[in-house]
């Protein structure tokens, strides 16, 4: 009952999202026809597995606001230009009468949000990745959030095997919303976009923007895959606690995690040199400027003196951070020893140290 009480919550929340997005594409259709064909720039795509440092980087790079269109949450959720005209407007209607409104979604916000805190900062108006985009054609392992039957929605991992009309869908789809996003820009900044569920759609994404470049970040599986099964199983300790418990049901994530790995690297070799950088995760936490320095002279880029002073109070920051969070591979039904020898290309491949160099557990080192 508990799980039928949460999925039908679910449910009933992604209706009411999705008819709403209706009726801001129909209006969009009346006043806007011309945003879905208005030109994008090759985006910025940030891509790892979880707990790779992608929220961390993707929001220090937002800041750089001179060069960088970022999502939020809300963009993502309600991508239509005027679900953003509209809201605006309402926004700045609330703050002439003191921001009721604004006031109560933020306490809604923080009660939905609360068990993430401390792992991944999530809220509506924060630079986010686009992974709700993909939640309306239900196609995306993010489901598996709010239906944990992660072996009868198996298809869910890999979206580019899918018969090639579906593909060409999803991609028009793609297109067609980052379009109107940049529409909503003026200046046409870079979209700067990033997903770390990206490895089972990166072909379909890559057909709609052939000119993207992609940041990938790297850390040892020993560090991200129990943390990202924790991160991703918290929902179902709402819903279905006899599974966000259970090593055999949250697997499904490891696997999931292991298999993107692997897939990330097939991808990222086959991109040319100049629409390719390879972070390692140890560099971008041990000094944030220097790593972000790289990125901008790698795809040569200009840092501009706004940008530079946030990437230095970034290094004050990370440099004062210490973290309270640990995670066993246990607890998702591996151990160190079935991570090397699964895990052993990639890890020979980054440099990755095996199990006798590894702590039972991994704690978190972004701030």
């Amino acid at each position: 009952m508990r799980r039928l009480a949460g999925i039908s919550l679910l449910v009933a929340y992604y209706l009411f999202v999705i008819t709403q997005n209706w009726l801001f594409d129909a209006l969009d259709a009346l006043f806007f026809p011309r945003a879905a064909s208005t030109p994008t720039p090759a985006p910025v795509i940030v891509i790892a597995v979880p707990r790779s440092g992608t929220t961390f980087l993707h929001g220090l790079m937002a800041q750089d606001r001179a060069r960088f269109r970022f999502l939020t949450m809300f963009d993502s959720m309600f991508p239509a230009v005027s679900s953003r005209k509209i809201y605006d407007a309402f926004a700045a209607l609330d703050r002439l009468i003191g921001a009721p409104v604004a006031r109560l979604v933020g306490a809604i916000e923080r009660a939905a949000f609360a068990g993430w805190d401390g792992i991944h900062a999530t809220g509506l108006m924060r630079p986010e990745e686009d992974e709700c985009l993909w939640c309306f054609p239900m196609l995306t392992p993010a489901m598996w959030l709010a239906f944990p039957f992660t072996e009868e929605l198996r298809h869910l991992r890999y979206i580019d095997l899918m018969p090639a009309p579906v593909r060409a869908t999803l991609t028009a789809f793609l297109r067609r919303y980052m379009s109107k996003q940049a529409a909503l820009d003026p200046a046409r900044r870079t979209l700067l976009l990033k997903n770390v569920l990206l490895a089972g759609r990166i072909e379909t994404v890559a057909a709609a923007f052939p000119d993207a470049r992609f940041i990938y970040l790297v850390r040892s599986p020993h560090e991200t895959i129990a943390s990202g099964v924790s991160m991703f199983s918290r929902p179902w300790r709402l819903h279905s606690p006899d599974l966000a418990y259970n090593p055999a049901a949250t697997r499904a994530w490891a696997d999931l995690l292991m298999d993107y790995s692997d897939s990330y690297d097939a991808f990222v070799d086959g991109l040319p040199t100049e629409r390719r950088f390879v972070l390692d995760y140890q560099r971008l936490v041990a000094k944030p400027s220097e790593a972000v320095a790289a990125i901008y002279s790698h795809f040569g880029w200009e840092i501009e003196a706004d940008f530079r002073e946030a990437l230095t109070a970034s290094d004050s920051r990370q440099a004062r951070f210490a973290s309270s969070h640990s995670y066993s591979l246990e607890a998702c039904g591996l151990t160190n020893q079935a991570v090397d020898q699964r895990m052993a290309r990639f890890m020979t491949r980054h440099g990755f140290a095996p199990t006798a160099n590894q702590s039972a557990s991994a704690e978190e080192r972004i701030g």
